[in-house]
């Protein structure tokens, strides 16, 4: 062998060794780069094309039945004290049920004690771990009735958590969760049972909110995939498509989008309750590390499968390699592209994914017979402070016990923990906000106020809850549409037509009233100005109670007016100029309490005419009917206005004297009830108050209720007007068109 071949042998070693390491470190680059061109190729084929609405509103079935399934690895001590709270659970219930336990990568023979104390218990044993997507997939594959209740091996039910949950099964509802406490009271509440997501700089963020004390069943934007029910045909349709989430977390998120995208609701009720032993099983078979790992996994693959696509494959290719493998997967690519093809044809979507939470319901939907109406109003009602509100929500309240009603309400924001005390009539409440700002016209107001987040929470009730008619409160909703075949009425609390002289706007205002099936007016004067549209009279009402003790020694004046409504604002400050004034020269102990509504008290204290001596300016108040008894007389100023006061009739049914202009008794100027005393215009209010205030014996005469007078004016007999405008409706809607 020659030198030179020796000497070059150690060479051509090293250089083979280095090649070796090298080749390998591309092989992986190479892999890496592929199975990320794959990703960005099955993301970018699944978002091509428009988003068109096709897809069916999917209906959930509810078969008679439960079954329970509880996925299991490895704690036979957890699970047993599960079963053992289960047992308690399932006695107040009548249909059949069924307990499914499914184990998974750990031996039999660790439930040998377990299995002798509940042999009603269906066992499954699997030698190797499933995870809770693949434990999930066995045990729904064995349910054999209509609802499934999953239930985590580290959760304890209580007695009544089951049976507070069944009556919430309905079509619109794919599911119903429980609350959940840890049973660490020490630590922090991070787990609830009421799900929600929001964006934090584009990336989503779910997290459970603290449940509220009114007792109130919400809506979840997703329910926890370990203590919840659900309709179990419907569960195995969208399990299907997360089985990329394996082994565990985020998959009940994704079940959640895919149920309201598709038409149906999420429920959370925390009145049914489930104590944790938080991540008691996890924790025993994975490290923190791992835990953290496949969550920020999953994370990316719920960003890949409905948000922003580029900047989700920008981070994906910064990811470790086991995430990169895993998010490549045959399983992951699929399901990415099923589940973006599938969001481009489903019924709703655009779901806003962090506004889920906005919905409260009074009882389960029942379909006993009754007609359901969905009412829409652009403000807020509850409580029902304001006229307009107390209209509604009395008529609703007068006709509950012969039809159903759930409420879609502008204004979300102005909603709060007292509103729900008052949610009465209504079996749901959907808020919505976000209206624009807009012009200070009739048609931009009407245009503002049916904006399109209003139209699109709109479309989505009437689809999910196929109400038999609607009924949009007040003009300021006439652009609003629905769909053809459904009746829609208009109740038009002010009819606006020639009010400002604009014959343009008449025009269009006409136009769009023209649509409705029916409109209503709440008094014959703004019937005459619908003409020749047809309309109905509704008058507003008032509750016949017994009247309040009679007036004797006092002596104020009352007037109930939220500020909010710019008539009364006015009404109230050219009464302070041109009347009150002399007054108090009369009556110098006189004083004048206002119920201005929300801010009024705030506002007033900037305003020298509200601020003034003998002015009691008062924010809301949710019964007027304390500051009556302590009036002498009330007033309502009005001028300018259409539509009805309802302050007015309020006041004569408490047995207290109105003094108002003929603006101000629009509705109640035939109705020759003594103790309306009309005047023709602000100023000419003086002498008949002076009167009433001076005179207390004829005061105190005249302010003695008839009942029979005011029967016509009681809320029971407006609602029968109304049921029977409702009754037509439906009546030619059955008929069909001609």
């Amino acid at each position: 062998m020659r030198p030179g071949r020796i000497f070059c042998a150690p060479v051509l070693w090293r250089r083979r060794t280095i090649s070796v390491g090298w080749l390998q470190r591309f092989a992986v680059k190479v892999g890496r780069a592929a199975r990320l061109r794959l990703l960005r190729a099955s993301v970018r084929s699944s978002i091509k094309g428009d988003v068109r609405p096709s897809a069916p509103v999917l209906r959930a079935a509810w078969q008679p039945g439960l079954s329970v399934v509880i996925p299991e690895r490895g704690t036979p001590e957890l699970l047993d004290r599960a079963l053992g709270g289960l047992g308690p659970a399932l006695e107040g219930i009548t249909e059949a049920v069924e307990i499914i336990v499914v184990v998974n990568g750990a031996p039999a023979t660790l439930y040998a004690g377990v299995q002798a104390r509940f042999p009603q218990v269906r066992w499954q044993f699997h030698d190797a771990p499933l995870g809770f997507s693949g434990a999930l997939a066995r045990g729904l594959a064995a349910a054999r009735f209509g609802g499934v209740y999953l239930h985590n091996s580290d959760m304890v039910l209580e007695p009544e958590t089951l049976t507070q949950l069944l009556p919430w099964r309905a079509p619109h509802v794919f599911a119903v969760a429980s609350q959940i406490f840890f049973d660490n009271p020490d630590k922090r509440r991070e787990e609830t049972g009421w799900g929600e997501m929001r964006l934090v700089d584009g990336l989503p963020e779910p997290y459970e909110r603290e449940p509220q004390g009114d007792g109130l069943v919400r809506s979840s934007l997703y329910a926890s995939g370990g203590s919840t029910l659900f309709d179990t045909a419907l569960l195995r349709l969208f399990s299907a498509n997360t089985q990329s989430y394996a082994p565990f977390y985020w998959e009940d998120l994704d079940w959640g989008i895919q149920a309201w995208r598709s038409g149906l609701e999420v429920l959370f009720h925390p009145g049914s309750v489930a104590w944790h032993r938080h991540r008691a099983t996890v924790a025993h078979f994975y490290s923190f590390r791992e835990i953290e790992r496949i969550l920020a996994r999953n994370k990316l693959l719920f960003r890949l499968r409905y948000l922003d696509a580029k900047r989700a494959l920008d981070d994906a290719g910064h990811c470790d390699a086991d995430t990169v493998r895993e998010i490549t997967s045959r399983t992951a690519l699929r399901e990415i592209r099923q589940i973006r093809a599938d969001g481009r044809r489903a019924p709703f979507p655009q779901i806003e994914q962090h506004l889920q939470a906005d919905r409260f319901y009074a009882r389960p939907s029942v379909a006993d017979g009754r007609p359901l109406v969905l009412v829409v109003s652009p403000f807020h009602i509850l409580p029902p402070r304001h006229g307009g509100a107390r209209r509604t929500w009395r008529l609703c309240d007068e006709l509950s016990s012969r039809w159903r009603f759930i409420l879609l309400s502008d204004e979300g924001n102005a909603y709060d923990g007292d509103s729900w005390q008052h949610v009465g009539p209504f079996e749901s409440v959907h808020l919505v906000s976000g209206r624009p700002n807009g012009g200070a016209g009739r048609i931009e107001r009407i245009r503002t106020h049916s904006h399109a987040r209003l139209q699109d929470e709109l479309d989505r009730l009437v689809a999910v809850h196929q109400p038999d008619l609607i009924q949009f409160e007040h003009v300021e909703l006439a652009a609003l549409h629905w769909p053809v075949g459904v009746p829609a009425l208009l109740s038009a609390h002010d009819v606006l037509l020639t009010i400002d002289g604009d014959t343009q706007a008449d025009a269009l205002e006409r136009d769009l009233l023209a649509r409705f099936c029916a409109r209503v007016a709440c008094s014959r004067e703004d019937a005459a100005l619908l003409a020749p549209l047809s309309s109905r009279v509704v008058p507003n009402g008032t509750q016949l109670f017994a009247a309040t003790p009679s007036s004797k020694g006092l002596h104020s004046l009352l007037f109930a007016g939220p500020f909010r409504y710019s008539p009364n604002l006015e009404g109230l400050r050219r009464f302070l100029v041109q009347v009150f004034p002399e007054l108090r020269r009369r009556f110098p102990d006189l004083e004048i309490t206002v119920l201005g509504g929300a801010g009024a008290r705030q506002f007033a204290a900037s305003d020298p005419l509200l601020s003034q001596p003998g002015v009691w300016v008062m924010d809301a108040v949710d019964d007027v009917g304390p500051w009556l008894s302590r009036c002498a007389l009330t007033i309502n100023p009005l001028v300018g206005t259409r539509g009805s006061s309802l302050k007015l009739i309020e006041s004569l049914a408490a047995g207290r004297i109105c003094v108002c202009t003929v603006d101000g008794a629009r509705g109640f100027l035939d109705s020759a009830l003594p103790a309306l005393l009309i005047a023709h215009d602000i100023p000419s209010m003086l002498e008949p108050i002076a009167r009433m205030l001076a005179d207390e014996p004829a005061r105190l005469a005249l302010e003695r209720p008839d009942r029979a007078q005011l029967q016509p004016y009681s809320w029971a007999s407006a609602a029968t007007k109304l049921e029977q405008v409702y009754r037509n409706l439906l009546d030619n809607a059955q008929k069909g068109p001609r």
